[in-house]
């Protein structure tokens, strides 16, 4: 059987373009190492793999009234995400887009109340 004919650097750098930056690749070949290290595929990929834009941020808050918190999305710049005041929960955490806002004001209940919030869609899901 014959060997496989191996694929133009060109190609090979196209497939490798496209890999995720957080999986970790095994670089034993020399071959593939000149290639990874070469300057103008380490600027394509970054190019590639830029980051993305950061939309705004949350931030926790006490309106003047004192009634509760308020979780406050914050825009860095003229996005069309909705600017939505989230009475009464604080913000915990946020992966991929989504929210994670938790009631913590026990005075009405012995109980904690989660929702997920989705600020680009503006959409909501309360965690039983």
């Amino acid at each position: 059987m014959p060997l496989p004919v191996p694929l133009p650097d060109k190609l090979m750098e196209e497939v490798l373009l496209r890999l995720p930056p957080d999986i970790p690749a095994s670089n034993d070949r020399a071959g593939l190492c000149r290639l990874l290290s070469a300057p103008e595929f380490c600027r394509r990929f970054l190019e590639f793999h830029r980051s993305p834009p950061v939309l705004g941020f949350l931030h926790n808050s006490r309106p003047s009234n004192d009634e509760g918190r308020v979780a406050r999305f914050v825009p860095t710049s003229a996005s069309r995400v909705r600017r939505a005041d989230n009475i009464l929960h604080r913000a915990l955490d946020s992966r991929h887009g989504r929210v994670l806002l938790v009631d913590d004001d026990c005075s009405y209940s012995s109980s904690f109340s989660f929702v997920v919030y989705v600020p680009v869609a503006d959409e909501r899901w309360e965690l039983l």
